[in-house]
């Protein structure tokens, strides 16, 4: 080989030899440099409306129970609905709106790993992947669809150490993890996707509240009669009055009150749905249906079926409105468990009778996991079956219309009859002598009376058109309250806390006070001292002291002796003579002076010639000196 040969030849083995190696460090170039173009960039960057999801779901794993949890919320019949909890609805709007669109525009940032053996150690490993066997390291998983169609798939690990809002997150069909900014708020507790105000219901509503504490003795298959307390009140602001109260006791107002904050805000922690055609009786949509497999599911919660009607083992309480809606709130069975047990109940729940408690099963220790006292995570909850009914005598009795008065009849005669000749009119009467009182005419007054009642009953009447609109309006809107609230009650047995059904179901004991102390007799009112009762004087024949006033309010006792004499009674067609005027500038005893012990009998007059005598009018009696009986 010529040298020009070789050295062509050496030249393109140069050239191939560096195209090899570029290949090779392109091929082999470090992660960070691949992926560091993603940073800032979204995850899914093909999601950007949220109401295009139909289907939300987030998942956890619960270590204790080695099993996941998952909530579930799906767009189902023009609602959304909670498919992990019973198909409920989500009425939780504003959580419904805040989740959805907090997970829209997750972005990557900065690259933490892309192994999959790091995944434990950052809580990455997916809580639903049923081939794993491990506990720890598991994260929450938050899935967004549109039918089928996925639009956002996360799996969400541990906080950044030391940082605010700083959490591992991949992607669920990747390995590589990221730390990323995330302000989501997450939650799987049933209560916080559902309408928190249950009855709908304002503590300022309420007019009355009837605890009926009657019980069912299962064995025997009894109704117990228990006590019942009858709280009522007459407006918002008046004070409660309470039915067959004990004697120097009152309603305890505290108490009360936190019972109507918690009717107001009535929290639910759970649900059951009921059988078919119970709630299909209770919306409305035929005769109610109780079947064998019915009374078993209402039995294993606490309630029974009896000729009168649905009772259950804890009694009821009635809350009335001023607006006529009425809510039935029937207690049944107690139970414990833990959250999800008491969301959504156990897979064999509603099969299992409930099993008779013996007085040795508190001492077993296997029990010792179901007591709430031993075990925080296990809970006590309590049935409640709701209803509501619309009572239109809690709006008062409706307005009555008023009656139009009649026209007097001589108006009605006045009108000549048809073919009748007018009467001719009379001669014009002459005016009354003014010196002698007109004569009132009947005609005018009634006619004067009618055209007064008749503007009374125009104005009775537009009063009346006004009550009457109000009082169908209210009528109207609390027939349509108690409807919408029974369509939304009658699907659903309510789980509530057993704390929320001792405030509720108060004792006796506690819905009373002593009454304030009533002053003692002869006391003055509160906050000021009692005056002391002044002795009496006793009595004495000895003559009052001289210059000694006479207590107030007291007449001068009478002298002792003779008392003056009583007029002469005047002869049968006479007048009794008048007593002659006293003397003037006759002189009066001093004061003070006691009056003689037998007082000058009045002077008598002469009888007038001409007139008949009139009775004598006693004379007046010098001062200090007593009247003439």
């Amino acid at each position: 080989m010529n040298p020009i040969n070789r050295t062509l030849a050496f030249v393109v083995a140069a050239v191939l030899s560096l195209a090899t190696a570029g290949l090779t460090y392109w091929s082999n170039r470090p992660v960070q440099m691949d992926d560091t173009a993603e940073i800032g960039q979204p995850f899914f960057p093909d999601f950007t409306d949220p109401n295009t999801a139909t289907s939300l779901q987030v998942s956890s794993f619960d270590k204790e129970a080695s099993k996941p949890n998952s909530f579930s919320v799906e767009f189902k019949d023009g609602k959304w609905r909670i498919p992990s909890h019973n198909n409920y609805p989500a009425d939780g709007k504003d959580r419904l709106k805040t989740t959805a669109a907090s997970v829209i525009g997750i972005t990557r940032g900065t690259l933490a790993g892309k192994a999959k053996e790091a995944h434990k150690l950052h809580n990455l490993l997916d809580p639903l992947d049923e081939k794993s066997n491990e506990v720890d390291g598991r994260g929450d998983r938050i899935t967004l669809k549109a039918g089928d169609k996925t639009l956002v798939d996360f799996i969400i690990g541990k906080k950044v150490e030391g940082s605010a809002n700083k959490y591992y997150v991949r992607r669920q069909d990747e390995d590589r993890f990221f730390i990323t900014d995330l302000k989501i708020d997450l939650s799987t507790k049933f209560a916080d996707w559902i309408e928190p105000d249950l009855l709908d219901l304002k503590k300022d509503e309420i007019q009355s509240i009837i605890i009926d504490r009657y019980s069912v003795d299962e064995s025997k298959g009894e109704i117990v009669s228990g006590e019942q307390s009858d709280l009522k009140r007459d407006t918002a602001t008046s004070d409660w009055t309470l039915k067959e109260i004990p004697e120097g006791m009152k309603p305890k107002a505290s108490v009360i009150t936190a019972m109507l904050g918690s009717f107001d805000d009535l929290k639910i922690v759970g649900v059951r749905r009921k059988p078919e055609g119970l709630s299909a009786s209770l919306q409305g949509k035929g005769a109610i249906k109780i079947t064998e497999s019915t009374k078993l599911d209402l039995q294993n919660r606490g309630y029974f079926v009896t000729p009168k009607g649905l009772v259950s083992n804890e009694g009821d309480i009635l809350v009335s409105t001023f607006d006529g809606v009425s809510y039935v709130l029937r207690f049944g069975e107690v139970f414990t468990g833990s959250d999800v047990d008491l969301e959504v109940g156990k897979p064999d729940e509603a099969a299992k009778q409930p099993e008779e408690k013996k007085e040795d099963d508190a001492a077993k220790p296997e029990d010792a996991a179901a007591d709430p006292a031993k075990d925080p995570a296990v809970k006590k909850s309590r049935y409640v079956f709701i209803t509501a009914q619309f009572d239109e005598a809690a709006l008062g009795k409706p307005p009555v219309e008023p009656k139009k008065p009649e026209p007097p009849k001589e108006e009605a005669a006045a009108t000549p009859a048809e073919g009748e000749k007018p009467t001719a009119p009379a001669e014009p009467e002459k005016p009354a002598d003014p010196a002698k009182p007109a004569t009132p005419d009947p005609k005018a007054e009634a006619k004067a009376a009618y055209e007064a009642a008749l503007k009374q009953y125009e104005v009775d009447s537009d009063v009346y058109r006004i009550r009457k609109k109000e009082y169908d309006d209210k009528k109207a809107a609390g027939e349509k309250k108690a409807k919408a609230l029974n369509a939304r009650f009658a699907d659903w047995y309510y789980v509530i806390s057993e704390d929320l059904f001792d405030e509720l179901r108060v004792k006796p004991e506690d819905l009373v006070e002593p009454a304030t102390a009533a002053n003692p007799a002869g006391g003055s009112e509160p906050g000021f001292p009692a005056t002391p009762s002044l002795p009496k004087v006793p009595k004495s024949d000895a003559p009052a002291d001289e210059g000694a006033p006479a207590a107030e309010g007291e007449k001068p006792a009478a002298p002792e002796g003779d008392k003056p004499a009583e007029p002469a009674a005047p002869a049968e067609g006479e007048k009794p003579a008048e007593p002659a005027a006293p003397t003037e500038g006759a002189e009066k005893p001093a004061e003070g002076t006691p009056p003689a012990a037998e007082p000058e009998k009045p002077a008598e007059a002469p009888a007038a010639p001409a007139e008949e005598a009139k009775p004598a009018a006693p004379t007046e009696p010098p001062a200090g000196e007593a009247p003439p009986k």
